[in-house]
This record gives structure tokens, sequence and C-alpha cells, in this order.
């Protein structure tokens, strides 16, 4: 077999930069406190679709590249794609499905990107090594935190509620946890690897060795569950090459060591018996899924869209009682069922489930053990990332999918082998070349839209800064920048109508407070015309009827947030107030006696007090 006709100087330091900013998703991500909110998210998507442009458009620059070739199942993720871009217009909130599903198109084409650029020049070995150095350090820096008990992460300080638990540069213990848990099956495999020669095996070992201490240290039960699964499933998929008797062996092998290995923990280990007995006690997570249930069964086929949860879910808040603002379901399958439907579901399900099938058939049926090894230690990583998604929402931390990503593309890439085998052809500006050098518009459009997004995100939070100082002028110049970069940007419109109530409270002169409490109320209403889901907007208008004297119309607002949010008492304590001030008595004396029965404050035992003593006059 011909070996692979030799790569210039200039295609290397071009691919280079591709794979320099194909990596700052899951190397630099995670040290971005994983990369959880759009002002390290919208970068990093930037970076990736250059990392595409820079892929697809390598004809337009060298004579001789590898012919472009999909990695396996992208047909069935590219049908998730168009329906989630299809579901735009119709979901509950159409801004933010746009942004949940540019956040997914990132993610599909980072995989394209991995498996084209992975294995040429034999390069997948010093991206794995990139990958492990940058966990393993991250490792050591949670260690060091908790020698030196402190819970200052990257020089903020992590949440009270999670104590002296790991995190790693993450403030959630158990996102930090799950990466950990992922890459372990990665490194046993890549360890065992003959192909892998010896410095990244030794580097995996030692990924191995110092991952242990603070994934025990980080307390996330299903983290544990994970890594002990994930090395299940690669100790049997190794055994899987040799024969289906040599599996079962294996398989029996690792449930035996996985059943010592809790046991010696359950005894052994403080922490495990500490966070055990907590889940024995119940957890929040359980009330959480309930009402998630009633969410998916109000809209089972095709879900309320994409980035819908945190806007949807107040309405079927009927269980859980002491966790504020859900803006996840704790369960990455119940949440996916939510916003994309049985139909969505069963596509993306589908997909990576046709993925495992392909790549479990090319372990069995492989003549390399450079490609075995690797698919065995990503369907590992797969695994421990399915057991962790059942408890959490780390399918919704982008940086974490990046890395798991990363597995997934270079697993394609030996699988495909296209740099270790065969000489390049020539693929020029003619025929297929000009046509693969087309696929660039497509990361080039989605980084347009990418940009916009973020552009977007940064003057509203601008614009939200400005207001907090009372710098209203700029403030609602900064929103209307935003507007016109993305219309249907409801978070701006309710931004402006908040400046514009609090001007009008503190306007002496009662013609323009008239216009400002009337430049409010119709910005609320577009506000509610982007999102009719957003609580604040509709709670802004029924304070901006009342700054008009419209009590009527307060009261309609007021009872509209109550229905659309029957379980939240606060809003039930404006409903009374309301009466209260038109005089209704009566029925303002209802509200505060049902409302009682669950929420008996005092600020409610007086005004039953007060209302009583009234109709009694």
């Amino acid at each position: 077999m011909r070996r692979s006709s030799p790569v210039s100087l200039s295609r290397r330091i071009y691919d280079g930069a591709a794979l320099l900013l194909l990596l700052a998703s899951s190397v630099a991500g995670i040290w971005l406190y994983g990369a959880v909110r759009f002002w390290s998210i919208g970068p990093l998507m930037l970076s990736v679709c250059l990392a595409g442009i820079l892929y697809f458009a390598r004809p337009l620059i060298f004579r001789s590249v590898p012919p472009l070739g999909w990695p396996p199942a992208i047909l069935g993720l590219c049908a998730f794609l168009l329906y989630g871009f299809i579901r735009i217009p119709s979901a509950a909130v159409p801004h933010a499905a746009q942004g949940a599903m540019l956040v997914i198109a990132s993610a599909v084409l980072a995989y394209v990107v991995w498996s084209g650029l992975a294995c040429e020049e034999r390069r997948w070995r010093w991206l794995l090594a990139l990958l492990f150095l940058s966990i393993t350090v991250m490792a050591w820096y949670a260690i060091i935190q908790n020698a030196h008990d402190s819970n200052i992460v990257l020089g903020y300080p992590r949440p009270d509620q999670y104590g002296m638990r790991a995190s790693g540069a993450y403030f959630c213990p158990n996102h930090f946890a799950n990466v950990l848990a992922a890459t372990l099956p990665m490194a046993v495999a890549i360890a065992a690897m003959p192909a892998a020669r010896a410095p990244l095996r030794l580097l995996a070992g030692y990924s191995v060795l110092v991952i242990l201490p603070p994934l025990y240290l980080s307390g996330s039960r299903s983290a544990w569950l994970g890594v002990l699964a994930g090395l299940l499933v690669v100790l049997t998929l190794l055994g899987l090459r040799r024969s289906f008797r040599r599996a079962l062996f294996m398989l029996l092998i690792a449930a035996l060591s996985v059943a010592v290995v809790g046991l010696l923990a359950w005894f052994l280990l403080p922490l495990v018996q500490t966070r055990v007995a907590d889940a024995l006690k119940g957890n929040v997570r359980l009330f959480l899924w309930r009402d998630t249930l009633d969410i998916i069964r109000a809209q089972p086929w095709f879900g309320f869209g994409p980035g819908s949860y945190r806007w949807v879910y107040p309405k079927y808040w009927h269980h859980l009682t002491h966790y504020i603002d859900p803006e996840f379901a704790h369960n990455d399958y119940l949440q996916l069922l939510a916003e994309f439907g049985i139909v969505g579901a069963l596509v993306l399900v589908g997909s990576v489930g046709w993925l495992v099938v392909r790549l479990v058939r090319s372990l069995r049926n492989g003549d390399t053990d450079r490609s075995s090894f690797m698919i065995a230690g990503f369907v590992g990583a797969l695994t421990a990332y399915g057991v962790h998604a059942a408890f959490d929402y780390n399918f919704h931390i982008y940086s974490n999918v990046h890395v798991l990503i990363a597995f997934a593309g270079i697993t394609a890439a030996l699988l495909r082998g296209n740099g270790g085998t065969g000489a390049a052809p020539r693929v020029g500006l003619q025929g297929g070349g000009r046509w693969r050098a087309a696929w660039a518009l497509l990361p080039l459009l989605l980084a347009l839209f990418t940009a916009r997004a973020l552009a977007g995100y940064t003057l509203v939070q601008r614009g939200d800064v400005e207001r907090e100082a009372s710098n209203f002028d700029e403030a609602v110049a900064a929103y209307r920048r935003a507007l016109r970069l993305e219309p249907g940007n409801g978070d701006a419109h309710r931004g402006i109508a908040q400046c514009l109530t609090v001007q009008a409270f503190w306007n002496l002169d009662p013609e323009t407070k008239r216009v400002q409490a009337e430049e409010a109320r119709a910005e609320y209403w577009r506000a509610l015309a982007c999102n009719s889901w957003d609580v604040s907007s509709r709670l802004g208008l029924s304070r901006a009827y009342s700054a008009l004297d419209q009590p009527e119309e307060a009261l309609d607002s007021l009872r509209a947030l109550v229905e659309m949010i029957p379980h939240e008492p606060g809003y039930k304590i404006e409903l009374g107030l309301q009466l209260r001030a038109m005089q209704r008595y009566g029925e303002a004396l209802e509200v505060f006696e049902a409302l009682q029965k669950t929420k008996n404050t005092e600020q409610v035992r007086l005004n039953i007090a007060f209302l009583r003593r009234k109709l009694a006059e």
C-alpha cells in the first residue's frame, strides 16, 4: 500500500491554523468555566465556523488535497438540523430556538472538520495529546484547590451549595466530573493501543492516574456511574475484537470488577457514603422530572421548540418547591423530548445509535488495532456521557460537548484512514474541487448568523449594565442597536420598556410621564410578541397600565400572568394587591385566602385581616 504523498509546509501551516481554531472549543473552552454563557460560547462558535471555512476552501488554495469524505451518521445529524431549523418559526420562543440551533449546527460542523483533518499526517496523536494535557492540567488544578481548601475558581468564588467538592475551572462540580468521566475510558483505550506509540500511551496512562482523585473529590454520583459504565464498555469492546466469547468473558470480568470497586468505595470512602446517603433522602430532580413529563404530554410529537424549556417550564411548575427558574431539566433525554418532541428525539437518537452500530461493526470487522482501540475508547466516553445525561444537562454545556465531538471526529478520521494510506489525489478547481469549495458557503453563513447573535447579545448585556447604573439614555441606545441587528430579540424590547417604566415613575411632569408610560406599554407588547412566555414582560405590562391609570387592563394582565403560572405565589400577591387597590375587597380576599393555604406569610395574614375589616364595615 502506497504511503501518502508529501504535504507541503504551507498546507501544514494552513491545516494547523484550522485545527487550532477547532481546538479552541474543546481544549481552551473548558477553561472558560465550561462555556455556559453566550459571551464565551459565541466566540468559540465563530472559531469553529472559521475552521470550517478553511477546511472546505482548501481546493481553492492547494492543488492536491484528500477527497471530501463525510463521517458516519452525518445524514441523520443533518436531518436533525433541518428539522430543528424548520421548527424555529413555530417554536414557543423563536429567538431562543434560533440561538439553540446555531449552537447545534456548530457542533455538527466541528464533527465534520475533525473527521477530515484529524488523521492526515498522523496528527491524531498530537491532537489527543493536547486534549489529554488540557484535562490533566485541570485535574491538577482541582487537586490543588482541594489541598488549599479554596472555593475560588479562576478568580471567582464558587457557590456555597457545592461545599469543597472539586470543580476545576467549572463552578459546578458535576460538569467538571463529566469531562473527567468521559476522558477516562478514552485514556484507558489509548494507553492500551500499540499504534499510539510510547509518548502518547504514557500520557494517557498518566491522565488516568491524575483524573481519578479529582473525579472522586467532585462527589458527582452520576459521573461515578458514567465512568464505571464507560470502562465496562471499553473492556467489552476490546474483547469483541477477538470473538464474542472473549467479549462475554470481558463483560463478566468487568462487571465483577465494577461490583468489587463499588463495595470497596462504599466501605472505605467517606464521600461516597455521604453522597449516596444524600441521594437516598430524595432529590430535587425527581420533582423537576415530574413537571417535565407534563411539558412532554402537552406537546408530545414536535415539542415546544429548541431552547424553549426555561420559558415554558413555569406554566407546568407543579411539583418543584424550592428551585427557582430552572433553565434545564437535569435530564437531557427528557429535555430533548420537551423541546424537539418524539419526532426530533427519534431522529437524533437514531443517528447516534446508527453511529455506534457503524463503529462497532467496524471494530468487529476491522483489520487495524489503531481504529479498534479508538472506537472502544469513544464508545466508552459516549456511554459515560449518556449515563450522566440521565441526571444532569452536560449535553447543554458547550465545551463538554466539544470534547466528545473531538473524540468522535478523531475516531471517524482513523476509521476513514484518509492520511495514512494512499496518495492524495489532485483536487483543484475542476469538477469536484469546485463543488467541495462551495461547501465553504455553509460555515460562512453560519458564521454571519453567529456574529449577529453575538453582537445582539453583547449589546443587550451592555444595555442591562447601563440600566442598572441608571444611565437610561445609553441603555436604550444599546437596546435599539441590538434590535437593528435582531428585530426578534424580545430581551431588547423588554429592556427599553423597563428603562421607560423607571423614568416614568420618577418623572414629575404629568405630560411626559404619560408619554413614557405609553411607550413602555408598547415596548412590553412588542416583547411579548417576540416571546409570549416572558413573565417579566407580562408583569411589567401590568405596571405600565397602572401608571397610565388603566386598572382594568392592569388587572387583566395580572390574571393572565397568574393563569400562566398558577403556582407562583408572588404573582397572586400582585393580583390581590391590584384588586385591593381597585376596592374590590371581596375578590381580593378570595385571592389571599386561597394563597394562605400554601403561603401563610405575615403579608398574606395582614392583607386578610385588612380586607375582612373593610368588608365588615
